[in-house]
């Protein structure tokens, strides 16, 4: 579980965008969603960001999406300087 993932719902059918966050569990709830297509991504720092790119919603249903977010790339870079006496 990852809480403070970002979770970004959106109608690709009208453009509209929907972000909540996961609790303390992991855990998220989107709701009120009118019926149509949707693309949801999830998000969080340190790991890569994991898509679906067309979910259908119909009319009173109920969904569950699992995401799986992998450790991302972390970049490290050191700086070394040095005058001349």
């Amino acid at each position: 579980t990852i809480p403070g993932a970002t979770v970004t719902v959106t109608n690709i059918e009208t453009g509209v965008t929907l972000n909540t966050s996961t609790g303390p569990e992991g855990r998220y709830l989107v709701a009120s969603l009118i019926p149509g297509l949707y693309r949801i991504e999830c998000s969080a720092a340190g790991f890569s960001n994991q898509q679906v790119s067309q979910v259908r919603f119909e009319v009173n249903q109920v969904a569950r999406l699992d995401f799986e977010l992998k450790p991302g790339t972390v970049t490290e870079s050191i700086e070394v300087s040095a005058a001349a006496v």
